[in-house]
């Protein structure tokens, strides 16, 4: 039986079997894959300057978010010619990161508005992620809220879960090794707290 209370109910569901460190969370454990699949950054590479290409990101509050997508992108771009792409390890790499990024930036949004959330009817969320794919909406709600009735609330428990899962997805994007002080900055955490969450990552 599952501690709904412990450790394990926080983070993503980990792979248990491998010594790989960077494989320890599957993609599908930390995006599901049909909310991987509606993640579209064709107009991050498209975008002809930054201030575009962050206007397509959920929320542009976090400085990290916004630096990583930026060094993410360049990398694609200089290996583009006539359109097309360089199919390589690295390029797939920055083209992940950059769905990683776009998920981190949605999941900062959402608990930002969690306030907002608690008084709306499932049919009013996607007014406040405009742009934002349905199945992504639902399935946040379903995985870091609590229903009641025709209302969604994000308890204590919640908010840890999505901090942990936030903390997961920097680690990933930023190769396994991160600066948890900038981390802390960025989510706005005094570094203890930024600790316990990532010890409970693993």
């Amino acid at each position: 039986m599952v501690d709904v209370n412990g450790p394990s109910a926080f983070i993503p569901v980990p792979n248990m079997t491998t010594d790989d460190v960077t494989r320890v969370y599957p993609r599908e454990s930390i995006v599901p894959s049909a909310e991987w699949a509606v993640i579209d950054i064709k107009p991050f590479i498209k975008a002809k300057d930054e201030k575009e290409r962050l206007g397509h990101l959920p929320s542009r509050h976090s400085a990290w978010v916004n630096n990583k997508l930026g060094e993410v992108i360049r990398g694609p771009a200089e290996l583009r010619k006539d359109n097309m792409y360089v199919i390589s390890s690295s390029l797939i790499h920055e083209l992940m990161s950059s769905k990683y990024l776009y998920y981190l930036s949605m999941l900062q949004d959402f608990s930002r508005k969690v306030s907002k959330i608690a008084t709306l009817k499932p049919s009013e969320m996607g007014e406040q992620f405009p742009n934002v794919p349905s199945q992504i909406i639902t399935g946040l709600l379903d995985r870091f809220t609590e229903k009641s009735g025709k209302k969604y609330t994000l308890t204590d428990s919640r908010k840890t879960k999505i901090m942990a899962w936030q903390c997961v997805l920097y680690l990933t994007i930023d190769g396994w090794s991160t600066d948890i002080s900038k981390v802390a900055t960025d989510l706005k955490m005094k570094p203890p707290k930024s600790v316990l969450t990532y010890t409970l990552s693993g």
